[in-house]
């Protein structure tokens, strides 16, 4: 009650001082634009009592200007050290007008002064990328260089439904040509893992020795627990090197290696080295790119050994905060020095397209591909040829959270056609994955 009454009395002698002091036409005469003004003008002298008074007792609905209001109110509850309500202010404007860049960049500020360092880079990457000239990009990213550095150890973890992963399950193929004989598939006698779910923790730690080049270490533990106990798999992944430069752009050497098990058995080890770059191409363009090699070594087939070498361009057009096109082209080289056959080499190309819809955020890819194997397939007598597209379709809602996670769900259909009747194949996958949303 008592509230109530000096927002009143606040509205009634807040207009007469505007009036004394400026000679013009009371508040409540005023359009909701020229009102609006007057509230931010207020905000600007450094007099948020008397902005608060005004923008609790007024009503915007015109236009844009319910948006803006919001947006006042957010920055009044941040001068007030009443971050949690400017953060949650900014993300509902966000949520319905995702291009609003001073909304953006007030909410950046903001996480970096509550702490949420990721956060707050985050939707600066977001400015940088959308930015229209080069001169704003490198603006944004000098805010990103200038915050504040995250805590040396990062950890972090996902849990995921994984799909099956016996290929042969969905063949379009009825028999298969041995020696110039067909065969019938038997369809009740192949194995299948059934679903099953990934559990993945991870942690990475920086030194911070020199913002330039960092050295860093990274552990994680991935294990995947299915139906058929047969299938289940435990990752161990081990990468160290270095980054150098800003986070838009960022070199990144590194050395990795892991160690797979299945069934509780050693299956392979992998070592290997990879070069990424991240690289800002002009106004709304950025460019990832990857090398690596990698020797792969069977601890239970010694003639199964393979070094894969690979070579991955992507390109991203934002056509504004959030949203987006991506291109991409990837060559890779696998060499199975005692088995020509299981060596191959793939080609592929991809295109997607990613926005936010309110609180969702829906990303869509389409990738298509070849692989050209090295030797005669056995007992076929031809060499090994497959084709395939995949098409995926992943959406995050930025209300749901658990803990802080949101679940993000992926839906992935792959189409494949080989010369190799095993390998002709319709899957349907999905994934949930708990993770992040900033």
């Amino acid at each position: 009650m008592f509230r109530s009454l000096c927002v009143v009395l606040g509205v009634l002698l807040c207009p007469l001082s505007l009036m004394a002091e400026e000679g013009t036409t009371p508040y409540t005469d005023l359009t909701q634009s020229q009102q609006l003004s007057v509230i931010h003008t207020l905000i600007e002298q450094g007099r948020p009592y008397d902005a608060q008074t005004l923008l609790s007792a007024s009503r915007f609905s015109e236009g844009e200007l319910g948006f803006q209001a919001a947006f006042l109110q957010a920055r009044l509850f941040r001068g007030e050290g009443f971050r949690a309500e400017a953060i949650a202010l900014l993300r509902q404007i966000l949520a319905e007008r995702p291009d609003f860049a001073r909304v953006r960049l007030e909410l950046a500020e903001v996480l970096a002064e509550d702490g949420q360092v990721e956060a707050a880079r985050h939707h600066l990457s977001l400015l940088a990328q959308s930015a229209t000239t080069m001169t704003d990009r490198q603006r944004f990213e000098q805010f990103i260089a200038a915050i504040s550095p995250e805590a040396p150890l990062q950890l972090r973890g996902a849990i995921t439904l994984a799909p099956s992963t016996n290929i042969n399950s969905g063949t379009r193929a009825e028999t298969i040509t041995v020696f110039g004989q067909p065969f019938a598939i038997n369809q009740s006698n192949r194995q299948t893992s059934g679903m099953g779910l990934r559990i993945n923790a991870s942690g990475t730690y920086t030194l911070p020795v020199d913002a330039a080049a960092q050295p860093y270490v990274a552990l994680s533990l991935t294990h995947t627990d299915y139906e058929q106990a047969a299938f289940d798999q435990f990752v161990g992944d081990l990468r160290f090197g270095v980054q150098i430069g800003p986070q838009e752009r960022r070199w990144r050497i590194e050395a990795l290696g892991d160690r797979r098990l299945q069934a509780g058995r050693p299956l392979d080890t992998a070592f290997g080295g990879r070069i990424t770059h991240r690289r800002s191409l002009g106004p709304r363009w950025s460019g990832d790119f990857e090398l690596g090699s990698v020797r792969r070594a069977s601890l239970t087939d010694p003639l199964a050994t393979t070094r894969t070498n690979g070579v991955e361009a992507r390109f991203t057009r934002s056509l504004g905060a959030g949203r987006g096109l991506s291109f991409g082209a990837e060559v890779d080289r696998v060499r199975a020095y005692d088995r020509p056959q299981a060596g191959n080499t793939g080609r592929a190309l991809s295109i997607g397209a990613f926005t936010p819809l309110g609180t969702l955020t829906l990303g869509a890819q389409i990738k298509a591909g070849t692989r050209a194997h090295d030797g005669l397939f056995p007992g076929v007598g031809e060499v090994r040829w497959d084709r395939y597209t995949e098409a995926s379709l992943n959406m995050q809602d930025s209300r749901l959270s658990l803990f802080g996670l949101s679940p993000r769900l992926t839906l992935i259909r792959t189409v494949q056609d080989s010369n190799v009747a095993f390998y002709q194949f319709s899957r349907f996958g999905a994934d949930l994955t708990l993770t992040r949303a900033f």
